[in-house]
């Protein structure tokens, strides 16, 4: 156990100085809060990304992901 708690720490001190904009997520795109979930659907399905930032004018609020979008079309398609 101390063997990997060693390594752990080593590899924590080897890429302290690595900056967040060389690992972090890269995004095709972005919509409005307003836009709706067909358009939604389509910019994810057309850029191939499960994530999608939610602007509202600049601002962003909110980030919707692709299983959001399908657990709400399985709702609305299972309501009678």
């Amino acid at each position: 156990m101390v063997l990997r708690q060693s390594y752990f720490v080593d590899r924590v001190r080897k890429n302290a100085m690595v900056k967040v904009g060389d690992i972090m997520l890269r995004v095709k795109g972005s919509i409005d809060s307003g836009a709706d979930l067909l358009d939604t659907l389509k910019l994810i399905f057309k850029n191939r990304i499960t994530k999608l930032p939610v602007y509202e004018k600049d601002r962003l609020v909110g980030v919707i992901r692709d299983t959001d979008i399908f657990i709400t079309v399985s709702d609305i398609l299972t309501q009678e």
